[in-house]
């Protein structure tokens, strides 16, 4: 495992007032996100016993998660992340499903072999050595089990506020590269910025048929890029196997209006640590062009769900 990638993990290193803004800005994760992966789940005919929110942050989708299952694992490599996730769980949780927490990356995580009924990935397989965190997750989970692969966190704005947008992200990702010369952000691009089709799922250790579904791209190739200028030179290789079911749609949950101070809780929900005099030019030129108005948006959703195979009978 790469330097890279351990320091990658601890950029969401934050307390809770990062975890609050981070809550306030990104999309209100809507009842048919958990839905999609409980029926599929179902479906497949998994236990609802024990299911793994690798990559936790506050702790939120592991919430969602007891909602069905009897046991939870909380896991994220940053300890102030977890701190704040067992803070969320434990006010919202009394009477309900146990859950374990565990500071731990996924590609270290010693969980026995064939002990987890389904795997939950939110928008953190970027931040792993992608290769070595798909062999631990699919050794273990159970024959019969489910892994769900998620991203959500780049929204898109209207036409006439894309533009100034992705100029204002490039400007703190380029400031970011700048201080953070030991991460390679080329690999992180190349990871996110064709919604996870750069993941490939290990067709002899999953059913044929893994589903890949893409929400609101409305075909657009570069629905899941954030910052374009800075994540020109990163090498995105489609990893898709052949036998994939590559599905498209719409969902409206994932649409929004928001205004400038909308604009900024997303922004600062990302853990870019902009310098305040460059942001307040990019900001000052969003706020013009929304006049004191709102605009439309949505967030694009890719969503991999796969089957761990059963033993030949």
């Amino acid at each position: 495992m790469s330097t890279s990638t351990k320091a990658e993990s601890m950029l969401f290193d934050r307390d809770g007032e990062f975890w609050k803004n981070y809550k306030a800005g990104r999309p209100i994760i809507p009842p048919s996100f958990y839905q999609r992966f409980f029926d599929y789940h179902e479906h497949k005919g998994g236990s609802f016993e024990t299911a793994y929110d690798v990559g936790a942050g506050f702790g939120e989708l592991a919430l969602n998660l007891s909602k069905r299952f009897s046991h939870v694992i909380v896991g994220d490599p940053a300890p102030n992340s977890l701190s704040v996730a067992q803070e969320l769980i434990k006010a919202a949780n009394t009477n309900g499903p146990h859950f374990t927490f565990r500071q731990e990356r996924i590609e270290e995580s010693d969980l026995p072999a064939a002990s987890v009924d389904a795997i939950f990935c939110g928008n953190m397989i970027q931040w792993t050595d992608v290769e070595t965190a798909m062999a631990v997750v699919t050794r273990q989970l159970k024959p019969g089990g489910t892994l769900f692969i998620s991203l959500s966190g780049i929204p898109k704005y209207d036409a006439r506020i894309q533009p100034t947008w992705w100029k204002m992200v490039d400007a703190c990702v380029a400031n970011l590269v700048v201080r953070m010369p030991h991460i390679d952000f080329d690999r992180l691009f190349a990871v996110q910025d064709n919604g996870y089709d750069s993941v490939a799922v290990p067709e002899g250790d999953f059913e044929v048929g893994v589903v890949r579904l893409k929400l609101n791209t409305f075909g657009d190739p570069k629905a899941f890029i954030q910052a374009p200028e800075s994540s020109r030179n990163a090498k995105r290789v489609s990893r898709v196997g052949s036998n994939d079911s590559i599905q498209e749609g719409i969902d409206k949950d994932w649409f929004f209006d928001v205004d400038i101070d909308d604009m900024k809780a997303t922004l600062g929900s990302y853990p870019l640590d902009p310098d305040p005099e460059m942001l307040k030019g990019h900001l000052s030129e969003l706020d013009a062009l929304l006049a004191g108005g709102k605009c439309e948006g949505h967030w694009p959703v890719s969503i991999i769900m796969a089957t761990r195979r059963k033993p030949a009978a």
